[in-house]
């Protein structure tokens, strides 16, 4: 099987589940070769072979004539005009690849491909990660280019059953709407219990994520807060990993709080670090939210990661994570916004270090059974094969 796999950038770092995808089908026996409009960690992410198709530059026809158009026929008007000669470019790509498949990732991939592949008879498959199924969707411009896009492609998928529903909602034919996870290398991921690590003094608690909206790291904060003011007895401590645009209201919100000895903002640190981290935490916390503008997550790497190391998690109902972080069994689940629920959960597992271990082992039985790499390549080598198949 030959499979073109197009993603917008080859790779963010945020993304390195699309390389680890990727090489482990490569490794598999499937003809995986890269198209993309911009390539990262070409060193830290090694991979051939990858063609790259840049965007128009700042002075070129294309993005001359967006400028034109845009202010003739609007924002997405002016987007419209200057990406034909961009997905003409991509065309031609796609065309002397002759791959059986084409897996694009996230949907506006899929509304900049699903023409192309139809014109030379490939089957296209769009892959959905949160916020495309989410915040972009919301607004007219996407939801209607989705809705005339998901019914020709092959299939869509996301990473939990959330966005899966989401798919259905934007115009995707149920039959060929699909839930695969984002995989996890496990052998990358030491298991170790927290329990282990504890001594009775200080109780390490910790987030990774970038500081958005969406991740709600201000709420996150005001929980710790309050369960650390209720906590006289214990010391918790939490460490945040990840940079972002509400950095300066983290800064800001921590010094409100008055959580300077307790909170340590490390911004954005390499995967190696963040595994580290995981083996010396004792419970992993996150608030996720739906923004403002209506992005979502989709089933977050850094929760799967964590729980994969032995951690419990404490997190919010939010799109994909009851899924994974099931309550009572691998973690504590709360309202999007519940402030004092999530402090009063900081508070619970806090008071109870015995009950570590159960959630974390729980946890990582989820991940092996479910989320494992070798698992989810397998079924999406066969999901893929069965619809180059079913094209024949």
């Amino acid at each position: 099987m030959r499979l073109l796999l197009y993603a917008p950038v080859f790779v963010r770092p945020s993304e390195t589940f699309i390389y680890d995808l990727a090489t482990e089908l490569a490794s598999a026996g499937v003809d995986v070769s890269v198209v993309t409009s911009r390539r990262e960690l070409a060193e830290e992410c090694p991979f051939e072979p990858v063609t790259v198709v840049p965007k128009p530059g700042r002075w070129s026809p294309d993005r001359l004539a967006r400028r034109v158009y845009g202010g003739i026929l609007g924002r997405y008007g002016g987007r419209d005009a200057s990406t034909a000669a961009h997905r003409a470019r991509i065309g031609a790509t796609l065309k002397g690849a002759r791959p059986d498949i084409i897996l694009a990732e996230y949907g506006e991939s899929g509304v900049l491909l699903a023409r192309l592949a139809r014109a030379i008879n490939v089957p296209l498959v769009v892959s959905f990660h949160g916020a495309d199924a989410t915040r972009a969707a919301r607004g007219p411009f996407w939801r209607s280019h989705y809705a005339s896009m998901l019914p020709l492609v092959a299939a869509a998928t996301g990473p939990s059953a959330y966005i899966r529903d989401k798919l259905i909602d934007l115009g995707c034919p149920p039959d060929r709407a699909h839930v695969i996870h984002n995989g996890v290398r496990l052998n990358r991921i030491p298991f170790t219990s927290p329990v282990d690590r504890y001594t009775g003094g200080e109780i390490r608690f910790l987030f990774v994520g970038r500081l958005t909206e969406k991740k709600d790291p201000i709420s996150l904060l005001r929980s710790f807060a309050r369960a650390r003011s209720a906590l006289t007895d214990k010391q918790l401590t939490l460490t945040i990993v990840g940079d972002g645009p509400l950095r300066h209201d983290v800064e800001r919100e921590i010094r409100s709080l008055q959580l300077e000895e307790s909170v340590r903002l490390l911004g954005r640190q390499p995967h190696s670090r963040v595994i580290e981290l995981f083996g010396t935490s004792h419970i992993y916390v996150q608030h996720s939210v739906t923004a403002m503008d209506g992005d979502e997550e989709g089933l977050p790497v850094s929760i799967t990661e964590a729980l994969a190391s032995g951690l419990p998690v404490i997190s919010t109902r939010h799109s994909g994570i009851p899924e994974i972080v099931r309550h009572g069994e691998t973690g504590l689940l709360v309202a999007e916004g519940d402030v004092a629920g999530m402090a009063q959960a900081i508070i619970d597992l806090a008071h109870n270090p015995e009950s570590w271990q159960g959630y974390g082992e729980a946890g990582r039985t989820v991940l092996e059974e479910e989320f494992a790499m070798p698992v989810v390549q397998r079924r999406l080598r066969s999901f893929l094969q069965s619809i180059c198949e079913q094209h024949s």
